[in-house]
């Protein structure tokens, strides 16, 4: 019996922790950075901030964030007047832990923006998976490559989750393949990472091509109990 009480409370532990994991997680990455906001970078601690460091402003940076509404709404940075980034596949940025982190919804990646004093550009590297599990609440990371062509020419993957706790997942795109169109039947999925998603029980989550499923492949992520 007093097995079973611990299992419980640790149980019950572990799901408290998910739950700040997660609010945290909504706070930083959804906020994000609007049209127009103001973003600041130190050049003494090449930190960014929402708020106005405490530095002399020779030390300090402004940078102002537009939306291109001409070219799918895609970011424009600039400072002191000039352009210093303007790509062509991002759309939403945030700052976690004094970095700059953008999220390209079509290919599913991340990436860190850092600023090159040299050139006066932002530019950007992709994301480790421990920084991207860190800031999304450390989800199970299911990448494409994972996935395993079946008889009935479908990808399944197989991950497990504990019993009794709400788990979150995350299917991460390792290769160069393009999933814009892609969405998750599954309830409690993200709105803005679309392959991010929670559940408390064991159940096949399907990932398609809403637009052409017929021609595209479908993938299966198959959610087991385990340990």
């Amino acid at each position: 019996m007093f097995n079973l009480k611990g299992l419980i409370l640790v149980l019950i532990f572990l799901m408290f922790v998910n739950l700040n994991a997660f609010a945290k997680y909504t706070d930083e990455l959804h906020s994000g950075i609007s049209n127009g906001q103001i973003i600041y970078y130190s050049y003494l601690t090449k930190r960014w901030s929402y708020q106005m460091p405490e530095h002399t402003l020779s030390t300090m940076m402004n940078v102002v964030r537009y939306v291109d509404k001409e070219h799918n709404f895609y970011s424009r940075y600039v400072a002191n007047g000039k352009e210093i980034y303007s790509p062509s596949d991002i759309s939403h940025e945030f700052i976690y832990d004094g970095r700059l982190m953008a999220y390209d919804r079509g290919k599913n990646k991340f990436y860190e923006l850092y600023f090159n004093k040299g050139q006066n550009t932002l530019e950007k590297k992709l994301l480790k998976l421990s920084d991207i599990k860190c800031f999304l609440g450390n989800p199970v990371i299911i990448k494409m490559t994972d996935f395993v062509l079946n008889p009935d020419d479908n990808y399944i993957a197989t991950v497990k989750k504990v019993p009794f706790r709400r788990q979150t997942f995350l299917i991460y795109n390792n290769t160069e393949n393009d999933y814009n169109n892609y969405l998750l039947d599954v309830k409690h999925s993200d709105r803005l990472v679309r392959t991010l998603f929670s559940t408390r029980r064991a159940k096949v989550v399907k990932y398609y091509d809403y637009y052409n499923e017929d021609e595209s492949p479908t993938f299966f992520v198959r959610v087991k109990y385990g340990f």
